[in-house]
């Protein structure tokens, strides 16, 4: 009896209320493909955001790797020249002493030899007065002689 029913309202129903329907089904069909294709591309479009959002993202890791690489590498180089600093500041502290008692033993051998010259002035004045002196005993014996 259903069936019959419904046979009865198909057979009722006209031609075109039936193109109707399909023409309403087409719309549906088509609008469903277009918002199909519209996610599809909405996918593709997401997809190739999040390439590129990972692309950016791996050149930016290489970049902060670069960049902490020239941190590691300006330390080091700190390191080096403040290592470098201090064996200089040593030898020079090493030079000053080295020529503070360079110094020290050109003081001592100006000394000595002013010393030297000095004994020598003193022995060549000794000699010279008993020279003076001996001339002059001689003149007077001389003198005393001939008077």
């Amino acid at each position: 009896q259903g069936r019959a029913e419904m046979n009865e309202r198909r057979a009722a129903l006209s031609l075109s209320e039936l193109q109707k329907l399909m023409g309403k089904f087409e719309r549906l069909k088509e609008e469903r493909r277009t918002e199909v294709l519209a996610l599809h591309l909405r996918e593709e479009s997401l997809v190739e955001t999040a390439s590129s959002f990972h692309s950016q993202e791996r050149l930016r890791s290489e970049q902060q790797e670069a960049w902490e690489r020239r941190v590691a590498m300006a330390e080091q180089q700190v390191l080096a020249v403040s290592k470098e600093r201090e064996e200089l500041r040593q030898q020079c502290s090493l030079l000053d002493q080295q020529a503070t008692a360079e110094k020290l033993q050109l003081i001592e051998a100006h000394a000595q030899l002013r010393h030297r010259a000095l004994s020598s002035l003193a022995a060549e004045k000794a000699a010279v007065k008993a020279e003076a002196e001996a001339e002059e005993r001689g003149w007077k014996a001389k003198r005393a002689e001939e008077a």
